[in-house]
């Protein structure tokens, strides 16, 4: 999977990445529209100026019809798929993403499948508290309330995930299902949780190395006995051979069991966006060539522009009205330049949650997810599990200082909380076994009229870490998180999101 647009080997992203996002908006007619493209066409710098552009269209978005918003995702998607090329052979050969996945003659791949040494018949299912213990039943639900209540996700979260906590045995709802983790090896995925539930079958794609290795020990020492853990003999690369996954899936999933797809891969900068749409792809190409039902399941980003709820909005305008006063000192010494409001209270909803450190490639990536989670959802009426994920010390965070120490500084202003990786894993798996088999959730299309724009299906079971009800923007919180997590010794847990003993 490549960029179309490379110059001494390296990929130049910022002439096609606006070119998907003008294709996203060319069928809408608005003033707001046509002042979006005036806007588009005053950009000079990319890297820096994008955050008010595509906060920008993603207001558009919102105050759009339903019929509009779902438009502008299915065209951002097409461009994006249509733009992209994939590598056929080491001679320079490349061909449409599209197309690529239409053809058929690529090699096989064999299947490796591995199994356990555990034997379980039942299994309650358990959360990873803030201090790395695990919980099940009552103590658990304690743990997910102190959450919510604390303000770091959403009371839709907790009730998803008590009501999996308290059942005696989750074996049930892994049953007639098959897990297909693209990025099994992710460590905010849901590889581990499922595969200590009896029963489930996991199919995992990822590229052979220490990690895959990892996986698989770890599987064989402590997965159920009777799940099936499967994935291609000797890993494979998503970017690399995404229509051979594509028909390896195809021809390994069971003819009756439904889907679940769970795309997880992350890479750094421009690949992030290579590997969203080779997912994308993958997924679309096996939902075309079987019978099975298929849902989709995506870790959607708070650090995207997005709508949330009113509710969070005015609470996040409490929190200002009851700010600290060091806050208050600290924004008038900065000038106004530390502790910026997001007001998300004003604008009708949405937040920008865009940060220059994450940049235009990161924003492309994760806002395609949510397009295809609104036109599956609301167009295809295909099952979504799409809540939004906190942020959390995995190792490819915590790897570098200055992020590190964000992550923890972070969390003076409140509610904001950085999970453990087995705290976000659990959780957010939980909340994935709830959406795939609970009816009334509203993230069931037959629950699409209690909603009433294809852009609120994200606020269903979120987990987004406490930046919707955050008064603050997280471009203006920066310098002082860091400078916070450099002060603190180790990871900062504050202590009422905690549960009682």
């Amino acid at each position: 999977m490549e960029w179309p647009i490379k110059e001494n080997d390296i990929f130049k992203t910022s002439q096609t990445a606006k070119e998907i996002w003008i294709a996203a908006m060319e069928g809408v007619s608005s003033p707001e529209a046509d002042s979006w493209r005036l806007q588009m066409e005053a950009v000079t710098n990319w890297r820096s100026q994008y955050i008010d552009v595509v906060g920008e269209f993603c207001a558009i978005m919102l105050e759009s019809s339903p019929e509009v918003a779902i438009q502008m995702a299915q065209a951002g998607l097409q461009a994006l798929h249509s733009k992209m090329l994939f590598r056929i052979d080491e001679n320079d050969t490349t061909v449409s993403a599209l197309d690529a996945f239409e053809r058929d003659d690529f090699a096989k791949l064999e299947t490796e499948t591995v199994s356990s040494s555990v034997s379980t018949s039942t299994y309650q299912f358990p959360i990873c508290s803030p201090k790395d213990e695990w919980l099940t039943g009552d103590k658990a639900k304690n743990q997910l309330v102190a959450w919510s209540d604390y303000g770091c996700m959403e009371e839709s979260a907790s009730q998803h995930a008590s009501t999996i906590c308290e059942l005696e045995d989750v074996s049930s709802l892994v049953h007639g299902k098959v897990f297909v983790l693209l990025g099994i090896t992710s460590e905010m995925g849901s590889a581990k949780p499922l595969l200590q539930i009896p029963g489930a079958h996991v199919l995992g794609i990822a590229r052979k190395g220490p990690r895959l290795d990892a996986l698989v020990d770890w599987h064989k020492k402590h997965g159920a006995g009777n799940t099936t853990l499967q994935f291609p003999k000797d890993g494979a690369d998503m970017l690399k051979q995404g229509p051979q996954i594509a028909q390896w899936i195809v021809e390994t999933v069971p003819k009756n069991k439904e889907i679940v797809f769970c795309q997880l891969a992350y890479m750094d900068s421009e690949a992030h966006v290579r590997i969203s749409v080779a997912m994308d792809l993958i997924c679309q190409s096996v939902i075309r060539k079987v019978s099975n039902v298929v849902s989709l399941s995506y870790l959607t980003s708070p650090g995207t522009a997005h709508s949330i709820p009113p509710e969070a909005a005015e609470d996040a305008k409490r929190r200002l009205d009851n700010r600290p006063l060091w806050q208050s000192i600290t924004s008038m010494m900065s000038m106004g330049q530390w502790l910026q409001t997001t007001d998300s209270w004003e604008e009708k909803g949405l937040l920008n949650g865009l940060t220059h450190l994450q940049g235009p490639n990161y924003a492309l990536a994760k806002t395609s997810q949510q397009w295809r989670c609104m036109v599956d959802y609301w167009k295809r009426g295909r099952k979504v599990s799409c809540p939004h994920a906190p942020p959390t010390r995995t190792e490819s965070m915590v790897r570098y200082a200055t992020i590190a120490s964000a992550l923890e500084g972070m969390q003076m202003f409140e509610p904001n909380v950085s999970f453990s990786t087995g705290s976000s894993s659990s959780l957010l798996t939980a909340i994935l076994l709830y959406h795939v088999n609970y009816d009334e959730c509203l993230t069931n299309p037959k629950n699409k009229s209690k909603l009433q724009h294809p852009m609120h299906i994200f606020w269903d079971g979120s987990v987004h870490g406490g930046s919707w009800r955050c008064p603050f923007d997280m471009n203006s919180t920066g310098t002082l998180s860091f400078l916070f997590g450099k002060a603190m010794s180790g990871p900062y847990i504050p202590g009422s999101s905690v549960a009682d003993e």
